[in-house]
């Protein structure tokens, strides 16, 4: 390829990226710190709490689902998008390009957008504590992972591990180190980010998080905090930026499913 025609391509490449997130705005649906145990509404499925060394967070758990269900407001993707209101904190730019985010809800339908149009992309961000001895991907004790899954698609799987780091899908923003529950290090992972779009017609969303630490609580667990649903409008590229969106597909280094 000469080097005009690569010159070309970076530059639509980047001017897509640019408009990921420029201007965009992030609309809080719906947040939980655990602070109080009163703040743990009917929308989960399980209202235990726990503190110590950490902040007020919901757990611990060991291998059972724990599950939050949403309403969507009103406007959803089959409606025009309109004007988002208060926006709230500025948005991210988005982790994937529009074309590669999961649907959720998906089946025959789509969203209400054209190129040139705006889409609402949501994005569920959590922290993750675990807790005592997990094991990771470990032959002899481990196959200790954790996984999401939001209506029924599991977007996000990885192990986890708090005595081989080289086990983990990143490392931890806290530890390993002992937060003060059993004689085992412990790690917090913290603004684990899923971006997806969501189908005509879906008005609900349920997110199902499960470990699978099956060695009982006081060995190895798990928790959540900082649970926030949100959503932006973002741009649909024109159809000047689909050559870089399949390059930038390419390029995307898939997790394990």
């Amino acid at each position: 390829m000469n080097p005009s025609a690569v010159g070309a391509r970076t530059l639509l490449v980047a001017g897509f990226l640019a408009s990921l997130g420029a201007g965009a705005h992030a609309e809080v649906i719906y947040h939980n710190d655990f602070e109080t145990s009163s703040g743990i509404g009917s929308e989960w499925n399980h209202h235990d709490r726990s503190t110590g060394a950490l902040s007020g967070f919901l757990g611990r758990f060991g291998d059972i689902p724990v599950i939050l269900t949403l309403g969507l407001p009103d406007d959803q993707p089959g409606d025009d998008p309109g004007d988002p209101g208060d926006p709230g904190d500025p948005g991210d730019p988005i982790t994937k390009p529009i074309s590669e985010l999961p649907m959720i809800g998906g089946g025959d339908g789509g969203v209400a957008a054209r190129a040139g149009d705006s889409v609402w992309v949501y994005s569920i961000t959590f922290d993750a504590y675990f807790i005592d001895s997990w094991d990771g991907a470990d032959d002899a004790f481990g196959q200790d992972f954790f996984f999401a899954k939001i209506n029924g698609t599991k977007l996000f799987q990885e192990f986890f591990d708090n005595h081989d780091a080289d086990d983990n899908y990143r490392a931890p923003d806290d530890g390993p180190r002992n937060m003060g529950w059993a004689d085992w290090e412990d790690s917090v992972y913290r603004n684990i980010r899923i971006d997806f779009l969501v189908a005509d017609g879906v008005t609900d969303l349920e997110f199902r998080w499960r470990g699978t630490a099956d060695q009982g609580i006081e060995d190895e667990s798990w928790g959540l905090d900082n649970v926030t649903l949100s959503r932006q409008l973002v741009p649909v590229p024109s159809p000047a930026s689909a050559l870089p969106i399949g390059l930038l597909a390419l390029g995307i280094r898939r997790r394990r499913a």
